[in-house]
């Protein structure tokens, strides 16, 4: 269950920080299309659902890579793994990127 947790946690971060996540459909242009998270939530909290499935997210590292990557790379120690889980959050600005970090570094619950 670190996947809930962990994309509400990017998602808290996405909406303080201004960020943005993909859009599943490109635009007409063919170009990734980008909304910011605290758009999406602010018009979902009018009482619409949150539309996950329209959103590009990345998965959980599969348990075959993820034992590869163990014995290939971390000489067989498990508690080495440490990216079984990531998202990708899009700024517009260094300063807002910054923000974000600064706000990663302080959050207790990351480690």
């Amino acid at each position: 269950a670190a996947d809930p947790i962990f994309m509400s946690l990017v998602q808290r971060w996405a909406f303080d920080g201004g960020g943005m996540f993909a859009r599943l459909q490109r635009g007409q242009d063919g170009r990734m299309q980008f909304v910011k998270w605290h758009e999406v939530v602010t018009c979902c909290g009018r009482g619409n659902p949150v539309p996950y499935d329209t959103f590009r997210w990345a998965h959980l590292k599969k348990v075959e890579r993820s034992i590869e990557k163990i014995y290939r790379v971390y000489d067989g120690h498990p508690g080495s793994l440490v990216d079984l889980c990531r998202q990708n959050i899009v700024f517009e600005t260094p300063q807002q990127l910054l923000a974000c970090l600064k706000d990663i570094l302080a959050d207790s619950s990351v480690q």
